[in-house]
């Protein structure tokens, strides 16, 4: 009773990735003998696994940055404040309202600790480690209603969630080596891992179309792919400092080439194709940390930095911008823990100043790029 009312009393807000829908057209062959699932006691290595369909992608694009002499011009950010989220009124059928009415005398849920967030529909989720919960947050009543407790179920920080065309929710159980799926009301209906394969995930996504479930692991350093019915049957990447290899996974998001995947070591982040191969990597020397990520569909990445708390902007490969600074003010950040692009605004989870930001994006026809040819 001690740990609920000490959650109550504090009160939240809600959130590797952007989510492109439905690029991998048609799900790949299932290789035999290569096949670990999530209902079988008998894990397999993967090691000679299928070729995935790559995404549809321009062959027009630039595949490496192109250096060139630049001349910085006077332009809008990239990026503008609208506002933080830090809480919300209880929703009045949320099962705790009453209790929170009756023991605490408040009706509003404030956030602690956020380490997610995700959007879909005109609702936040958001994952608060300091209350234990997944909330959901409506973008315009401004109501909350807790949806998962969390209190003994994962371990550590939960990096990552991912909210699917059904409402239903995955979580990157971390330091267990799981990746968790609740259903659109909070229940759990099914767990995903592989002990051989799996044992930091980081980031997770389902494709629309296909129903895969991708998988980001900062141990392994690779994506494991698993298919609808919860089996794991290929893997991309691999551990390694060569093109297309990874040392310390840290977050991962979907773009118009592919898969975005950001490391701690070696090249910061990496575009891959759907089927694995090495498209080019973002410009290494402006960014140190890479923590969260978001990506658009018109060739622009937006990096959460841990080494300074700004958010670095690239396009096509090429660095133009970076957001943001450690501060308290809106536009300043303490631990930005994830990225989330919806309609475009950008969510950024401001984990030690517990709230949430939300940044409007600057279109391109008003914005002239911070450097040009």
């Amino acid at each position: 009773m001690f740990h609920l009312l000490a959650g109550i009393s504090i009160v939240l807000t809600l959130s590797g990735c952007t989510t492109i829908r439905g690029w991998l057209p048609g799900s790949p062959p299932k290789a035999s003998g290569t096949v670990a699932t999530s209902h079988s006691g008998d894990d397999l290595l993967i090691d000679d696994v299928p070729e995935l369909l790559s995404p549809k992608i321009n062959k027009n694009k630039i595949k490496l940055p192109i250096k060139t002499p630049s001349t910085k011009q006077e332009v809008m950010p990239l990026l503008q404040f609208v506002e933080a989220i830090d809480g919300g009124v209880i929703h009045s059928t949320s099962k705790i309202y009453g209790l929170m009415q009756s023991l605490a005398g408040v009706d509003r849920l404030r956030l602690v600790r956020p380490t997610a967030v995700a959007v879909r529909d005109g609702y936040m989720y958001v994952v608060d480690m300091g209350l234990d919960l997944v909330v959901r947050f409506d973008l315009i009543t401004k109501t909350a209603a807790p949806l998962v407790e969390l209190s003994g179920i994962t371990k550590g920080d939960v990096a990552d969630i991912f909210v699917a065309s059904d409402y239903s929710i995955y979580l990157t159980d971390t330091e267990k080596a799981r990746v968790l799926h609740f259903n659109p009301k909070g229940k759990l209906q099914r767990i995903l891992k592989n002990r051989l394969n799996m044992a930091h995930p980081v980031a997770v996504y389902e494709d629309e179309v296909t129903g895969n479930i991708y998988i980001a692991d900062g141990f392994f350093d690779h994506i494991l792919v698993f298919n609808q019915l919860g089996e794991l049957f290929t893997s991309i990447g691999a551990r390694g400092n060569n093109p297309g290899e990874f040392l310390n996974i840290t977050t991962m998001a979907l773009g118009p080439d592919g898969f975005y995947i950001g490391a701690r070591v070696g090249e910061h982040v990496q575009v891959l194709e759907g089927n694995g191969e090495y498209l080019y990597s973002l410009e290494q020397g402006p960014l140190v940390f890479p923590l969260g990520m978001a990506a658009t569909d018109d060739f622009r990445v937006y990096v959460s930095d841990y080494w300074d708390n700004s958010i670095k902007i690239f396009e096509r490969g090429r660095f133009i911008d970076s957001v943001g600074g450690t501060g308290v003010k809106p536009g300043k950040f303490k631990r930005i823990t994830d990225l989330f692009l919806d309609n475009g605004l950008l969510y950024a989870v401001d984990s030690l100043n517990a709230r949430i930001q939300i940044l409007r994006i600057q279109e391109k026809s008003k914005q002239p790029l911070a450097f040009e040819h």
